[in-house]
């Protein structure tokens, strides 16, 4: 098995309507996420939203609305099934795709790859993509931004050997402050000692990960159960007068539509998106056409 990882780390920041002021995702008076124009001004992710204004007194600051994050990675789920139908959520912010068995079908791994990759920047997104024999070792890879494939079981432990701690995500602070204190800087620290050991003194999981991460240890991922319908909606996280400002949320409907046309060999000559509005008028309908095609009276409404 191949596993492809895409981790979206500025998922929190594009749920919203791109913006090229300076502007922050905070939760709990943190800030989560800063656009390039924030970072320029020397804001951090974890930085308080107090300092982060300091920086930058004009700031556009967003609260961080995780149910838009969880729906934008339910449709990027439905396009991957573009690619293959084996696709599984790592909430809050990775998607994992296996795809040893699409290969051929795409051309090989760099141009799948590629392909995924220009169809995301398409929509507007940020996204790390890595690929390895295990879903847990793409997922730690991806997290410490390391793109390059790892393709065979023996060669994994090496490369994942001098990740950061922090790819394990969820290590409490009191344990990365005893394996800081044991002298634990990577992975590579964590593999050199014994299982049993670090199952005494700090539980079950930590070894299953290490174990899991190697492929010595089964890894089952919970299938993404695609819709026998496609039917979605993206709720607009501000007020749009501006019809040029509902083209990134268009083009992730329509990216989503089509990877899940393309798992059923299937397609559509028309369909219509449904804008609605917050003051009760009847929702307006723009009908898109394809190749040309006249728009029939009635089209499915997608």
């Amino acid at each position: 098995m191949l596993w492809l990882c895409l981790r979206f780390p500025a998922l929190s920041l594009e749920v919203f309507p791109p913006s090229e002021s300076a502007s922050v995702v905070i939760a709990q008076q943190r800030v989560v996420c800063a656009n390039p124009a924030a970072e320029a001004a020397g804001i951090r992710p974890g930085m308080r939203l107090a300092a982060a204004l300091g920086l930058a007194p004009g700031l556009q600051v967003l609260a961080r609305q995780a149910p838009r994050e969880a729906e934008l990675l339910h449709t990027l789920a439905c396009w991957a099934e573009g690619f293959t139908p084996q696709v599984s959520l790592a909430p809050a912010d990775e998607l994992l795709l296996e795809i040893g068995g699409c290969l051929r079908l795409f051309g090989g791994l760099e141009v799948l790859r590629d392909k995924a990759l220009g169809e995301l920047q398409a929509q507007g997104l940020s996204v790390v993509a890595s690929v390895a024999p295990t879903p847990l070792g793409a997922q730690w890879l991806a997290r410490a931004a390391d793109t390059a494939p790892c393709l065979s079981l023996r060669d994994l432990p090496e490369r994942l050997a001098s990740l950061p701690l922090a790819v394990l995500g969820d290590l409490s602070d009191a344990t990365l402050r005893t394996l800081t204190t044991l002298g634990v800087r990577a992975l590579g620290d964590l593999f050199a000692l014994p299982a049993a050991g670090l199952r005494r003194r700090f539980g079950r999981e930590l070894p299953q990960w290490l174990a899991q991460a190697c492929g010595e240890l089964p890894d089952p991922r919970p299938a993404f159960v695609f819709p026998a319908q496609f039917a979605q909606r993206l709720e607009l996280p501000a007020k749009v007068a501006d019809a040029s400002m509902l083209q990134f949320a268009a083009r992730r409907l329509l990216a989503s539509l089509a990877g899940w046309l393309a798992a059923r060999s299937a397609g559509v000559s028309a369909c219509v998106l449904q804008l609605e509005h917050e003051d009760g008028l009847p929702p307006t309908e723009v009908r898109l056409a394809f190749a040309a095609t006249p728009v029939p009276p009635e089209v499915d409404r997608q």
